[in-house]
């Protein structure tokens, strides 16, 4: 008799434990991971899913469920006590013995392990509980029923949900969904990009002037057309007397049957002007209200500062495209087990985003100007110089500026 008590006060410890750890399991599981693979088929998935879409059922599930083994519990070892304590002490002795092991091995740790272990517990106790869920169903149902008619007589009027979702949820979203494996890296890029897209300003996003190919105005339409045929450029900036003084924009249409004795002065078009404030979002909407695909940037101090087309617009959301101001060569690759070799234009945000050693943001806006700053001038080739765990020497360079840069120590981000 004594033995067969004991033996159901363990089983009712082990249902609580049970469902103390299945509630906190499917509470804290990957929403996103256990829909993914309901959409797969996996039949516990399902399972889970189902009391995830109904929470109301799932919660009257393992709360009728513990309280029914705590009360049964209770009342046999409450029996067995009688037994032997006077009649007077038999309540506080049950509760001196039981109640010890209903906060630990029923509910305080199994609760840890359902949160640690949440995704993989959760599909293992997804039969069981809705064997549970049948089993105790007209108490399940009854508590789900009263569950609801209080929440509602005191939401009344505040019970709809928000129609909208936050800038919040949608990052903490992001991350779960990359977490999980549902979106790639490059994917969650683009997203991140999106998010950050009205905060990009136009210098970020332009082709420095130092890299663009003008030609004066005194140029003639021979001298054009060779340049448009040498570069491979469908549009040329003309300047006057000194390139950051850029007065107009000629496109290689604009050429088509004009003497090549004609200056370039002649039949420039105005350019179209922005500020290198200005946001990457106000200068797409500027460029399509006036039909242009190129605008000349400018300083505060009204000096050309370089080119924005709308291909590095698109660029800065969906990643490199290769136009006609961009190298053949990739913003970066590997090179030998434990080297990179980097364009130094590459920017330091997407340095940090392709590799684990990452560069501080905020001293420069490209791997060039980080490296320069570290050397105090313009590096030759063959120049050294470390950062943490990063060890950078310049492959290739001029009097003006860092153009690759072999860096030691970076490892591919995962």
């Amino acid at each position: 008799m004594i033995l067969g008590g004991i033996a159901v006060i363990l089983l009712c410890l082990l249902l609580q434990a049970f469902f103390a750890g299945s509630e906190m399991a499917l509470i804290s599981c990957n929403r996103l991971r256990i829909r993914h693979r309901a959409e797969l088929g996996q039949r516990m998935a399902r399972i889970v899913q189902r009391f995830l879409d109904e929470p109301r059922n799932l919660l009257a599930t393992t709360l009728v469920g513990y309280n029914v083994t705590v009360v049964i519990g209770s009342c046999i070892l409450n029996n067995m006590v009688s037994h032997v304590v006077p009649r007077n002490l038999e309540n506080l002795v049950s509760i001196a013995i039981y109640w010890p092991f209903v906060l630990i091995v029923g509910q305080i740790i199994p609760m840890a392990y359902g949160r640690q272990y949440a995704n993989t517990l959760c599909i293992l106790c997804a039969a069981p509980l809705r064997a549970a869920y049948y089993a105790l169903f007209p108490l399940v149902w009854t508590a789900s029923t009263m569950g609801k008619g209080i929440s509602m007589l005191f939401t009344r009027g505040r019970s709809k949900k928000n129609p909208f979702v936050t800038k919040e949820e949608i990052e903490l979203l992001l991350k779960e969904s990359h977490a999980s494996g549902v979106l790639r890296r490059e994917e969650k890029e683009m997203i991140e990009e999106i998010f950050r897209f009205g905060k990009t300003t136009v210098r970020e996003a332009m082709v420095p002037l130092i890299e663009v190919t003008a030609a004066p105005e005194s140029a003639t339409v021979g001298d054009l057309l060779a340049l448009l045929d040498e570069d491979g450029h469908s549009r040329i900036p003309i300047y006057r007397d000194r390139i950051d003084r850029i007065t107009g924009v000629i496109n290689a249409t604009d050429l088509a049957g004009v003497p090549e004795e004609a200056r370039a002065g002649e039949i420039a078009r105005p350019p179209h002007v922005i500020p290198e404030s200005a946001s990457i979002e106000t200068a797409l909407a500027d460029l399509q209200a006036a039909g242009r695909h190129i605008a000349i940037v400018v300083n505060e101090y009204g000096g050309a500062a370089g080119v924005l087309t709308m291909e590095d617009i698109v660029e800065e959301i969906v990643g490199e495209i290769d136009d006609e101001y961009d190298t053949e060569e990739p913003a970066g690759w590997r090179k030998g087990a434990d080297s990179i070799v980097v364009d130094a234009r590459m920017r330091v945000e997407r340095f940090n985003a392709l590799f684990q050693d990452r560069m501080p943001v905020g001293v420069a806006e490209t791997v060039a100007g980080f490296v320069t700053h570290l050397f105090g001038r313009v590096p030759s080739p063959g120049d050294e110089v470390a950062y943490e765990n990063l060890r950078f020497r310049v492959t290739e360079a001029d009097r003006y500026r860092v153009k690759t840069v072999e860096v030691r120590g970076a490892r591919v981000a995962r």
